[in-house]
């Protein structure tokens, strides 16, 4: 006699089944879900193999330092900065384009999702990004524009695989020269544009990257002008100026306590800010408004701790505190500025496509300029020479350019001419300047 089937077949075995099926789905469909977020947030610009271009690093770096070199004003708008840093809106893929609003309900049901793979041990979908050096590039890409140059490098590299395309190669080993320069492996910098240079994937690259090295040459020569300024808070921004932002920060620990005021620490800000040590930056541009609330300093401080929070990081309560700290002080005509900046983008009238947006038109003008800019001839670098003044054991003083100097004797030219000084009549020798 065969036994009656019981509670446990006839109901909770089929129900442990079904639901185990349903969890895998449910699963799986929001796995779908989480990708789709993942490339709402990083694909802000989509590069392709056959149209990889990497001339916006010589107009980034060009605007850059122009920039540090103007004394910053309430009335000024980084417009620049701006353009370049929100050329590709950052917007949903495919179907998802419900995910942009980011409403409560959306981000309590993501993190719902996030919670219960977590729980099931699903992996992470990021490892998407890691199966397409294009993905990558362009996660890396965002990354440093972001001013996360260590992330992007790191990026950059797992991107450099043997099977890319030599245009996408070119991009990778050019950006990574970028990188190598704001976190201050100077060498690292030159070396990676060289490598371009000495095996380009084509004219335009070859030429760019010859470019870069004469713009590095030039950044050399220049730092090893500001070393010698004696006043450290001047050798700070000097350094500052010309983008060497480590050096700038070396200079600014050795000023003393009592000398640090509120352009102190806004320095300080901007030094930390543009290598992208956000966290430092922060605190720095927050004891600069600490020093006097009320100051155009303060207000200027305000502005880079908005910029942060709506650009950068994406700290929705560092720039709404930022806002409302910059438009107490009067400054609320910039934040309607950068509105359009920070909000959605606006279609160009008559577009015929969704992709058209006006971010992306300015940015593919900068590139333009830019692709001018690296068809002219490099500017040859101009030699740096000691100015020494050299008093001889007879009484003669001769003032000139240091052309060289052994053991045996000096090299000194002036407007007399060329003069072969033997140390052994040498008196005294006084270093002038370093032109």
């Amino acid at each position: 006699m065969s036994k009656m089937p019981t509670a446990y077949h006839t109901v909770a075995l089929p129900f442990a089944v079904l639901s185990l099926l349903l969890a895998l789905g449910f699963l799986r469909f929001t796995a779908g879900i989480e990708t789709d977020g993942l490339r709402h947030r990083l694909n802000s610009l989509t590069l392709r193999a056959e149209s990889v271009d990497a001339s916006d690093i010589l107009i980034r770096l060009e605007e850059e330092l122009k920039n540090n070199t103007q004394r910053p004003e309430k009335k000024q708008i980084p417009e620049e900065e701006l353009r370049l840093l929100t050329a590709f809106p950052e917007r949903a893929s495919g179907d998802a384009g419900w995910l942009s609003a980011e409403s409560l309900p959306v981000k309590f049901f993501r993190s719902l999702i996030t919670l219960m793979q977590r729980a099931a041990g699903v992996r992470p979908v990021q490892h998407i990004y890691l199966d397409d050096e294009l993905d990558l590039v362009t996660l890396a890409y965002n990354l440093e524009r972001r001013r996360y140059y260590a992330e992007a490098l790191v990026t950059f590299q797992k991107a450099l695989k043997p099977h890319v395309s030599p245009a996408t190669r070119d991009f990778i080993r050019l950006h990574s020269g970028f990188d190598f320069f704001f976190l201050a492996e100077y060498e690292s910098a030159r070396n990676a544009w060289k490598d371009v240079a000495a095996a380009p994937a084509s004219e335009a690259n070859r030429v760019l990257a010859e470019k870069l090295i004469a713009w590095f040459d030039r950044f050399m020569a220049r730092r090893d002008k500001t070393q010698l300024l004696p006043d450290k808070k001047a050798r700070a921004l000097g350094f500052y100026r010309i983008m060497a932002y480590k050096d700038a920060l070396e200079s600014l620990t050795q000023v003393a306590e009592n000398e640090r005021d509120q352009n102190y620490y806004y320095l300080r800000g901007r030094a930390h800010e543009a290598p992208g040590e956000y966290q430092a930056a922060v605190e720095d541009y927050r004891k600069s408004i600490a020093k006097n609330r009320q100051s155009d300093v303060a207000a200027l401080a305000h502005r880079r701790l908005y910029l942060m929070g709506a650009l950068y990081r994406r700290n929705d309560r560092l720039a709404e505190a930022a806002k409302t700290g910059g438009t107490a002080l009067g400054d609320a005509p910039f934040f309607a500025a950068v509105a359009p900046y920070v909000g959605n983008p606006t279609p160009v009238k008559g577009a015929k496509s969704e992709k058209d947006y006006v971010p992306e038109e300015a940015y593919q003008d900068l590139i333009r300029a830019a692709g001018e800019k690296i068809t002219e001839k490099p500017e040859p670098v101009k030699k740096k020479y000691l100015r020494v003044r050299i008093k001889t054991v007879n009484g003669s003083v001769i003032t000139g350019r240091q052309l060289g100097a052994t053991a045996e004797l000096v090299i000194v030219e002036n407007e007399n001419g060329r003069f072969r000084i033997p140390t052994d009549d040498i008196e005294s020798k006084e270093i002038v300047s370093g032109n």
